[in-house]
Parts: C-alpha cells; sequence; structure tokens
C-alpha cells in the first residue's frame, strides 16, 4: 500500500509538471487537463491496491490464517494513523486552494490509509485482549470495499470534465446575469462553457442587441 501511495504521488508530481506548462501551438488550451489524467491513474491505483486487499482478506479467511500482534504494533499503528490524517488534511486543503483534483484524489487516498490502520488496529486490539486473533481477514473486506468505494467515487470526478459535464444552472444564469447588466444587452441564448483544467474555463454566448443601434459602437 505504501509503495503504491509512492506510485500515485509520483504520477501527480508529473501531473503537476505537465499541467502548469504554457499553451502551445498543438494545446492552445493549455495542459491543465492533465492534472484530470493524474486524478484517475491515481484513482486506478487506489482501486488495484483495494481489489488486492479483497483477495488477500478472503485467502486468508479460507485458509484460516491467524494475526499475531502486540501493543509495540499498536503504537506504531497509532502513530501511523495521526501521519496518515495529518497528510490527508494538509493534502486537501491544498487541492481545495489550488483546484487540483489529482491533489485532492491523493489526499482521499490518505484518508482510506488512515481508515484501513485504524480497522487493523482495532482487529488487533481485539486480538490482543480478547484473543481474537481471526478478524483480520474480516476487517480487512470491510476496509477494502470502502477504499473501492472512495476510488470509483474518485474516478468518476476525474473522469467527468473529460468527458464534458454540465455546468449548474445556478452558474449559467449569473453569466447570463453578467453579460444583462450591459444596458446594450437585450437577451442571452446559446451559453457555452468549456473547462480545460481546474482554473481554465471558456464562455462563448450569443447576446442579442438592438438592430437600431451602431453595432460597431456596441462591440
Amino acid at each position: 500500500n505504501n509503495a503504491g501511495d509512492m506510485a500515485s504521488n509520483i504520477v501527480t508530481l508529473i501531473g503537476f509538471k505537465i499541467a502548469g506548462k504554457p499553451a502551445d501551438a498543438e494545446h492552445p488550451f493549455g495542459h491543465q487537463r492533465m492534472e484530470y489524467i493524474a486524478g484517475m491513474v491515481v484513482s486506478v491505483l487506489v482501486m488495484f491496491a483495494g481489489v488486492e486487499l479483497i483477495m488477500s482478506s478472503v485467502e486468508g479467511i479460507i485458509e484460516g490464517a491467524r494475526a499475531t500482534y502486540s501493543w509495540v504494533s499498536v503504537i506504531i499503528f497509532t502513530i501511523s494513523i495521526l501521519l496518515k490524517a495529518l497528510q490527508g488534511a494538509m493534502n486537501l486543503s491544498l487541492a481545495k486552494t489550488i483546484q487540483s483534483p489529482s491533489l485532492k484524489a491523493t489526499a482521499i487516498d490518505s484518508f482510506t490509509d488512515t481508515l484501513a490502520t485504524l480497522a487493523v488496529m482495532v482487529s488487533a486490539i481485539l486480538g490482543i485482549t480478547l484473543g481474537w486473533n481471526f478478524l483480520d481477514g474480516y476487517f480487512g473486506i470491510a476496509v477494502a470495499a470502502f477504499v473501492i468505494f472512495s476510488a470509483i467515487k474518485m474516478l468518476k470526478e476525474t473522469a467527468d470534465p473529460l468527458i464534458g459535464e454540465a455546468f449548474s444552472k445556478e452558474d449559467a444564469e449569473e453569466i447570463a446575469k453578467i453579460a444583462l447588466s450591459r444596458k446594450e444587452i437585450l437577451g442571452v441564448h446559446d451559453l457555452l462553457i468549456h473547462q480545460y483544467g481546474p482554473t481554465k474555463t471558456f464562455i462563448s454566448l450569443h447576446a442579442e442587441v438592438s438592430a437600431s443601434n451602431d453595432l460597431m459602437k456596441i462591440h
């Protein structure tokens, strides 16, 4: 799982590097959509981690595996949970600040890691105190299901902008309101909104004006 985190962070860094490149002749709208692609790759890596966890958990249950933990393990789990939660919170805060979908995916990955480690710690405590060392596989399946659900949600959030998602009615109305604030514009139709990255949005619309006015002056 930690190796997967390293891979996803490398993908995020590469995505940042490419997304920050300016527009060129081949990419006149810039490279910011690479953020979405990087977020999708991270989501797929998280999903694979969840599938692998389910497989190993089921295998452990079938084979009757018994996990053996110590209180030292519990201390390590506690430190890991605190660090992962802090990492997730920092990534999520930064993701909101710079509107980064790939960094948001990385933050959610950190939070799922926190939950997974918490489940393992609970399993460890129950094994140490009550001798219930057979629960590890069942906890693993529950955590894996949550990880896969989170990955699918992340995948949808990063794929939708690439496919092209509709803007909200409220946003469209606000744009029309801004256009209609000019006294020369009598109406607005054929509003189109294209998003080429978290901070790069292109808007075009048809403005209705009076035929009796000077068109060049209005322009």
